[in-house]
């Protein structure tokens, strides 16, 4: 692989180089490669969630890869935002059933403890 001339490994845009190995793996045992996340490093150093997918094709009697970077940063924070948000909503309203609960409790006390003489 080659991006202006050089070796994409030389570029320094993998953040994890074994992230390449192990999707070359990928690529040698089922000949193409699907929905593989990887973090790559962007030209300015910031880090980036990639899902990478590469499949092999013939273009004009030529051997090549079609292969397909997706940008998920964004959506991968949305997820663990919204699964933040499901766990706290979730332990507010277990919070909320146990005062209820514990309210409960109480009236039920009050009440017996008054309707006896």
């Amino acid at each position: 692989m080659r991006s202006l001339g050089k070796a994409q490994f030389s570029l320094g845009i993998y953040h994890d180089p074994s992230d390449r190995q192990r999707a070359l793996t990928i690529m040698k045992e089922h000949n193409r490669v699907r929905d593989f996340e990887l973090l790559m490093r962007r030209k300015s150093g910031e880090v980036r969630l990639i899902l990478f997918s590469a499949e092999p094709l013939e273009l004009h009697g030529e051997h090549c890869w079609l292969t397909i970077g997706r940008d998920i940063t964004e959506r991968k924070q949305v997820e663990k935002e919204r699964e933040r948000l499901l766990e706290q909503e979730k332990a507010a309203r277990e919070e909320a059933e146990g005062a209820n609960r514990m309210k409960d409790e109480f009236l039920a006390t009050i009440s017996t403890n008054y309707g006896r003489p």
